[in-house]
């Protein structure tokens, strides 16, 4: 009777001990989807089946193996020792386990002394299994090699709908960028609630930021605040940043902007850079007040050394207004990165030459940079016209400047009105 009851306690710890690693694989599989480290499950559970486990990872039970090969790679709660985790992930590979295959590709991918075919190689075995992270970053480095059939998408679809937050956020940005789809502002929305859902706070942010500003809808505002507001409680900052950005512009909640304003206080001290901006951005409105202009400047000093191109303008612009000489040298640096991609930063350039600011005057140069921006910058327009006027940096042609100053003043430009009357008046 005794013998009976002690075999039916161990098999009932054999079945427990199965159960339990078939539960903490999930668990790491779904932290893999859904873009969470490891190590957050790893220190989650009970210590009472490691030595089991490590039994049954020695006698080829791939997913042992697979849970086993990831607490020796993160140290917890076994040593660490990441050439002995990289062995479990091939032998479980070699046994045909997707998460394993996948874990060997990402350590061919990631560390010093893989190889970066082998990975690709890794990846796709394992997206053939339906791993969706696997697809997803098999589907990135086809993405990379300039994949021409557009095969990448077809991953990045199947990742989606198997729950991968990361082939969400890819198949987003396709439709974002008409990359191998055509551009669909609702496809983008889609895909980023359906990630930010599922509890990413970057996707948050930004299924937060399209439906305030790409794709408004009053509806989805509504939903979106309730998941930022989560993110926020967790101090995720940037979604603190949004927060207020909700209570200023009255999406999905009461406007309120003194709540606005704290909301982006507190983002700011959090260091988050789009907090930052957006305090700077309510501080500029009040131009009477210096301390609050020198506030908003170091704050957009400050967005800038953070690699903020939004900033970079916005900075740039105040400085060259008020003559902040101190920030002159900063702002041609900033102008000089924006203006690779936009107009506006062009013209900018463009006056610092012009005027010598931050840099040696060259008003050829200058002149170049006008031209290059005239065409969708009407401040540029009646500089340019300025320039052929009186032959600063260019041959002058009064013919010229007139059709300049004329095309900036049918968009409004006042200089370029008060210039054509003064013309007409001589």
């Amino acid at each position: 009777m005794l013998t009976s009851l002690l075999g039916i306690a161990l098999a009932c710890q054999v079945v427990d001990c199965h159960v339990e690693l078939d539960r903490t694989y999930q668990y790491l599989k779904q932290a893999v989807y859904l873009n969470v480290h490891a190590r957050n499950v790893l220190v989650r559970i009970p210590p009472k089946h490691w030595a089991s486990w490590v039994i049954l990872a020695t006698n080829d039970v791939p997913r042992a193996q697979v849970v086993v090969g990831l607490a020796t790679y993160h140290g917890f709660p076994l040593r660490r020792d990441r050439d002995a985790a990289f062995g479990w992930y091939r032998i479980a590979s070699k046994l045909n386990e997707p998460f394993g295959m996948y874990l060997l590709a990402e350590w061919h991918d990631k560390e010093h002394g893989g190889s970066r075919e082998l990975a690709m190689q890794w990846y796709k075995r394992s997206a053939e299994l339906k791993f969706a992270t696997a697809q997803t970053q098999y589907g990135k480095m086809l993405e990379a090699r300039g994949n021409t059939d557009l095969e990448f998408i077809r991953y990045y679809e199947m990742a989606a709908e198997l729950g991968d937050v990361q082939g969400m956020s890819r198949l987003a940005e396709c439709y974002h960028q008409g990359i191998g789809k055509p551009a669909d502002p609702s496809k983008v929305g889609l895909w980023l609630e359906r990630a930010a859902k599922l509890g990413d706070a970057d996707l948050v942010f930004r299924a937060g930021w399209h439906y305030l500003y790409t794709q408004p809808d009053k509806k989805k505002q509504e939903e979106m605040f309730v998941l930022i507001k989560k993110q926020a409680e967790h101090n995720e900052s940037n979604c603190i940043a949004l927060m207020g950005l909700y209570y200023q512009e009255g999406a999905g909640v009461a406007k309120d902007e003194w709540l606005a304003v704290k909301y982006f206080e507190e983002a700011s001290r959090k260091q988050s850079v789009i907090g930052k901006r957006l305090l700077a951005k309510v501080l500029l409105k009040d131009e009477s007040d210096n301390a609050k202009m020198r506030k908003a400047l170091m704050l957009l000093s400050e967005c800038t050394m953070m690699g903020d191109k939004e900033s970079y303008i916005l900075f740039a612009d105040w400085c060259l207004k008020r003559n902040e000489r101190r920030y002159y040298v900063q702002v041609v640096s900033c102008l000089r990165k924006a203006s690779l991609s936009d107009r506006r930063a062009k013209y900018l350039l463009g006056m610092c030459y012009l005027d010598g600011k931050g840099v040696e005057k060259d008003e050829k140069l200058a002149v170049s940079h006008l031209r290059f921006a005239k065409d969708q910058v009407p401040e540029a327009m009646e500089r340019l016209g300025y320039c052929y006027q009186n032959g600063i940096g260019t041959k002058k042609d009064l013919a010229e400047a007139i059709k300049l100053y004329e095309q900036a003043a049918k968009l409004g430009n006042e200089d370029a009105k008060a210039a054509l009357k003064r013309l007409s008046s001589r």
